[in-house]
């Protein structure tokens, strides 16, 4: 970073286009979790008999999917960013899970209420997939020295 000058942006631009193009991926990872969290909760009681699953079954499901989520962003960002900037970007991802989380209830419900689930499912699926598409961006940092 610039020693010369202090403002509220300058971890982003100490970033590299990389690092810059892997913050915005895991964001929008970490927000749409947010939305599986949300979508979980609100057909858990429907899925327990679809499943046959038990309901120390289904929380070990739930509670699994919620930590790879936030172990993989937590290593995504630790890799990519510099550590001068790595708390920054990992404050801002986290936060971006949270704005999603509050947008979440609404989008999910209002879906599932005039759609039915079904399209619930297919809306949160499809951003999933795109998700997973857009992973192939994220730069390998194997056998890289990191910074």
């Amino acid at each position: 970073m610039n020693p010369n000058r202090s403002g509220l942006l300058d971890w982003w631009h100490a970033a590299n286009a990389p690092a810059k193009r892997a913050l915005i991926e895991a964001s929008l990872g970490w927000a749409l979790d947010a939305f599986d969290v949300m979508l979980f909760a609100m057909v858990l009681a429907s899925v327990i008999p679809a499943l046959g699953l038990t309901k120390p079954q289904a929380g070990a499901l739930g509670s699994i999917t919620l930590v790879a989520g936030a172990a993989g962003v937590g290593v995504l960002t630790a890799e990519i960013y510099p550590t001068a900037i790595r708390a920054t970007a990992q404050g801002f991802t986290c936060n971006a899970g949270r704005i999603a989380s509050a947008a979440a209830p609404f989008v999910v419900g209002s879906l599932a209420a005039t759609r039915g689930f079904g399209a619930a499912f297919a809306v949160t699926g499809s951003v999933f997939v795109l998700a997973a598409i857009a992973w192939i961006w994220i730069p390998e940092t194997r056998g890289r020295e990191l910074a």
